[in-house]
């Protein structure tokens, strides 16, 4: 499903007025793949029924795509841009295999642990995140970004940590601050 036919569909939903006009945006939610579930000849009352469920149902998917992708290009600005540095987690090093500063391994660990979401280490008096994290922190959350050793990083100081809060949480992302 294409998120532009089905906004196009939704679109259609919402301003079909009468019958006619009705059956023919539940044809068009129909050939953009959306699930119409009453025949198309069927009354009036369960066309509207339908196009209310169709629309709550399918506009919610429309924002969570358009969300992702606009995550996406955020991400991939932020790696485009540091070419040449690790800016993603599955390029990093195992923990064991290399000389990398001890900060990072610890933070690999603690990001392992938690899985999805951005973790922050704390190193000192800044919250630290490295690699794909670090991406991900700097093209949605606004944080600056820095090389260390080749690997993106990102950080706060523990005095902004209720300002990145509220910034993840508008977001929609799941932080780790360890």
């Amino acid at each position: 499903m294409k998120n532009n036919e089905i906004n196009a569909a939704i679109a259609a939903m919402k301003l079909a007025k009468t019958y006619r006009q009705k059956q023919a945006a539940l044809k068009v939610g129909r050939s953009a793949g959306m699930a119409v579930n009453v025949p198309l000849n069927a009354t009036e009352s369960t066309l509207a029924s339908e196009i209310d469920r169709l629309v709550a149902g399918y506009g919610a998917i429309v924002k969570t795509n358009s969300k992702r992708a606009k995550i996406d290009r955020a991400i991939g600005k932020v790696r485009s841009q540091n070419a040449g540095i690790i800016a993603d987690n599955t390029d990093m090093p195992h923990v064991w295999d290399d000389t990398r500063p001890i900060a990072e391994k610890l933070w690999q660990l603690a990001k392992a642990a938690r899985g999805a979401g951005i973790t922050f280490k704390k190193e000192g008096g800044v919250y630290v995140t490295y690699a794909g994290d670090a991406a991900r922190a700097i093209g949605l959350l606004n944080l600056p970004s820095t090389n260390r050793h080749g690997v993106l990083t990102a950080s706060f100081s523990t005095t902004q940590e209720s300002v990145i809060r509220d910034r993840a949480k508008a977001a929609g992302i799941t932080l780790h601050i360890v």
